[in-house]
């Protein structure tokens, strides 16, 4: 017979007999421990980073939030040199308000380590106080002290509503605003130098920022803000509500608390009076602004030392 034909190349050849896959062994319980740590570290970002990452939607995770809004806070009424993150919401800027008794407290700690301080080398009482009201001052930039001007300019110069808040904004000082500063000086060392011959010195010196930064709070809670066009403190003033109010007055009374039943009773008319400033700011402007929130500030911190020393008698 003929010889076969040559086999193509292209030829389909015979598939033969399927393969056998062989299993893979299951993975053991340790290293599936391992797997997990490593992703949820992954993805909380402490692990490697990933290639393909979203973009942060916020400043951070919770706790860090909290914390860069504190700074910011910080930077925002005090001389401190912190750096300012704009990547707040909304409801961000409004937990602001429930951080001023804090900021005040801060400052508080800082009075009283200096009037420490002052004591060692054997200052008078009278300079000591000065020198004390002096550095509130510096620590604050003095920011309040100009709303405290401001308003006063404003108030006291009996024109209409529009008129009023056009002087707050006015750059330039007036008589009424030179001497509210002068006379809030004036009253700061001559109370906080009645308390230093009584027990209450040191938590005088400690809370009577905190008072004032709870008055704020209360303000910036239950008013509206009064320009049509806006101004620094609208965010705050906008997006602070009854949490604010609830933090801060639960956070003030426990520190006031802590030194005894008068400062307690201080906490106390502190939240009163900041009732009754938000009545005259309602009736006089129709809100609030920031100028008003730095006045309600500085009357406080004077209302709230007047009733520790009427205490203490």
């Amino acid at each position: 017979p003929p010889p076969p034909p040559p086999r193509s190349l292209s030829a389909p050849r015979f598939p033969g007999p399927p393969k056998r896959h062989r299993r893979v062994p299951a993975a053991p319980p340790c290293q599936k421990a391992a797997e997990s740590a490593i992703f949820s570290a992954c993805r909380w970002g402490i692990g490697p980073p990933s290639r393909k990452r979203s973009p942060a939607k916020g400043p951070g995770r919770p706790s860090m939030r909290n914390l860069r809004l504190f700074a910011n806070v910080l930077a925002f009424l005090t001389i401190l040199p912190l750096d300012r993150d704009e990547r707040f919401t909304a409801a961000d800027f409004g937990r602001f308000a429930s951080m001023f008794p804090l900021v005040g407290l801060l400052l508080g700690f800082f009075l009283f380590l200096f009037r420490f301080a002052l004591a060692a080398p054997g200052v008078p009482d009278q300079a000591a106080v000065i020198l004390v009201v002096t550095l509130h001052v510096i620590l604050t930039r003095g920011f309040h002290l100009d709303g405290l001007a401001d308003t006063m300019d404003a108030l006291l110069s009996h024109r209409s509503r529009e008129e009023k808040l056009r002087i707050m904004k006015d750059p330039h000082q007036g008589t009424f605003g030179v001497l509210a500063i002068l006379l809030d000086v004036l009253l700061k060392a001559s109370l906080l130098g009645a308390l230093l011959a009584t027990p209450y010195a040191a938590a005088a010196l400690v809370l009577f920022p905190v008072w004032g930064r709870l008055a704020a709070t209360v303000s910036a809670v239950m008013c509206p803000y009064a320009r049509r066009e806006g101004g620094l403190g609208q965010p705050v003033v906008d997006n602070a509500g009854r949490r604010e109010f609830v933090e801060a007055t639960a956070f003030t009374v426990v520190v006031s608390a802590a030194f005894g039943l008068p400062c307690l009773l201080a906490a106390a008319f502190t939240l009163l009076w900041g009732l009754g400033m938000v009545f005259v700011w309602k009736r006089t402007l129709g809100g609030v602004t920031g100028d008003l929130l730095g006045a309600t500030i500085e009357l406080t911190e004077i209302a709230a030392l007047f009733f520790l020393v009427m205490a203490a008698a």
